[in-house]
């Protein structure tokens, strides 16, 4: 069980000052029948209380069961199973009950190498913010939306793992395959809306049920380990591929529209080395360009007013970005470490999305002691 209390206070704006009390309670089961089958099921309770000028005044309920069985049919083969239940209450207004099914499958082909598969199903209700946030962040403003309706999804996935073993190489390599489809995918659009406290209207944000989204790709992801003497070594990284577009329902055909704030591709790469007391990293993380952002911000009519000057610099600096990081660090004794790092080593400049550039090269040390 967890109890969290929020308090936020602005001194200049105090529009945003909100007071938030949370709190989450699980009860979980797991029993064991035959060696073979394992079940596991649990209830969980989560309530928040919101105090704020930003949302107004609302409670919130969200009650779930759940259970799961995994049963192995046979020394290489393993299935599961599972279902859980949703029901949401917010302000005194209460959503049906919402079952939610996964399943998945696992079989060993050989010493080593798994072959696996699985499929399940998703449900997110609309948060306190997307139904009743009011405000304005800089020159935007945000309306809220008291119909928006939940997102419903399921997701799939096949992959195959192989454990490598060459002498005193040891790793993993492992390769999968996804695909996954929303419906009423809640995202936030610009627009003419009504101001529900002046009652004209304006332009800005709103959050809308508009995209049935697809998304499918690869990834694929490896690790190496090796001693050699006293000096312990290892090299890892990965990459992913999406595709992530808005797609047609009636017809269940892609559109040409990507989705916003994507990235085709991602890759990582690692390698550190552990010698007695001395441990040195050294990870690089690349990102290709977003694919396409809200076109408010690339209108000639819109995007100087909201954010003046960003279309150039987006257009300029909407590319494929490198961040490398490293670190080092010395352990005095068993209990006591010294750590030394720099995070984006190379002040490499870029954005996630318009208005929050990411962090500059960043230096830290640390001085850690364990009990």
């Amino acid at each position: 069980m967890r109890l969290q209390v929020s308090d936020n206070r602005y001194p200049v704006n105090s529009i945003n000052n909100s007071l938030a009390i949370s709190n989450f309670a699980e009860y979980q089961f797991y029993k064991q029948f035959f060696s073979k089958l394992n079940v596991i099921s649990g209830t969980s309770y989560y309530f928040s209380n919101i105090t704020s000028e930003l949302y107004g005044n609302h409670k919130g309920n969200n009650v779930a069961a759940y259970t799961q069985l995994e049963y192995k049919l046979f020394m290489k083969l393993r299935l599961s199973a599972g279902i859980r239940l949703e029901y949401n209450v917010l302000d005194d207004i209460a959503d049906k009950i919402v079952p939610v099914f996964r399943s998945g499958i696992n079989y060993q082909l050989k010493h080593g190498t798994f072959l696996r598969a699985s499929f399940g199903q998703g449900y997110r209700y609309p948060s306190i913010a997307e139904k009743y946030a009011y405000t304005t962040l800089g020159t935007v403003k945000i309306f809220p939306n008291h119909e928006v309706k939940p997102e419903f999804g399921w997701s799939s996935e096949i992959g195959l793992k192989q454990g490598i073993k060459s002498g005193k190489l040891l790793g993993h390599f492992d390769i999968s395959f996804f695909w996954s489809e929303n419906t009423d995918m809640i995202e936030y659009v610009f627009g003419l809306y009504p101001d529900p406290y002046s009652q004209d209207f304006g332009f800005g944000f709103r959050s809308s049920n508009i995209e049935n989204s697809r998304v499918y790709g690869t990834e694929t992801e490896f690790l190496l380990n090796r001693n050699i003497g006293n000096l312990n070594v290892h090299i890892g990284g990965g990459y992913t591929y999406i595709h992530p577009v808005e797609f047609d329902k009636y017809h269940n055909v892609n559109t040409k529209t990507w989705l916003k704030y994507r990235k085709k591709h991602t890759a990582k790469f690692i390698v550190g080395a552990k010698l007695k007391k001395f441990e040195f990293g050294v990870n690089a993380f690349y990102k290709s360009k977003v694919l396409n952002i809200d076109n408010v911000f690339l209108n000639p009519l819109t995007r100087e007013a909201l954010l003046p000057g960003f279309y150039d610099y987006w257009s300029n600096n909407n590319k494929e970005t490198v961040v490398v990081n490293i670190f080092l660090s010395y352990r005095f004794k068993k209990n006591i470490k010294l750590s030394f790092g720099v995070k984006n080593i190379g002040n490499t400049e870029y954005m996630d999305r318009p208005g929050n550039i990411m962090p500059q090269r960043f230096f830290s040390f640390q001085l850690s002691r364990y009990f």
